[in-house]
């Protein structure tokens, strides 16, 4: 899990090539003398983890007002990862918001 924040740091910084699309993972160790390079920050702010920890960090959004997510997991992920990771979220992430509460009116 953790070996992808080195993939996302290329996104944002173009810190390595771009191979089909994706930004290619750069080695956290090379990243880790950077200055600007924090691991824990990265951890924190995204948005990967167990359940449980996905979970605590979208209701920090949600307690701030934030009423929507996007959901990706095709970010450098293989296809059975891919689905793995949305089963998880959607049996067992989702159930800890109440959309009624949130919801809107049918005519939006």
């Amino acid at each position: 899990m953790y070996r992808k924040l080195g993939q996302f740091e290329n996104l944002f910084k173009n810190l390595g090539g771009v191979k089909d699309g994706f930004p290619q993972e750069i080695d956290l160790a090379d990243l880790s003398s950077r200055k600007e390079f924090n691991r824990d920050e990265l951890v924190n702010n995204l948005m990967f983890g167990t359940p449980d920890q996905v979970i605590s960090k979208l209701k920090q959004y949600q307690d701030i007002g934030v009423d929507e997510f996007t959901y990706c997991a095709s970010f450098g992920l293989g296809h059975a990862a891919q689905k793995r990771s949305l089963e998880l979220f959607i049996n067992e992430v989702m159930p800890a918001f109440d959309q009624s509460a949130t919801a809107l009116p049918n005519n939006r």
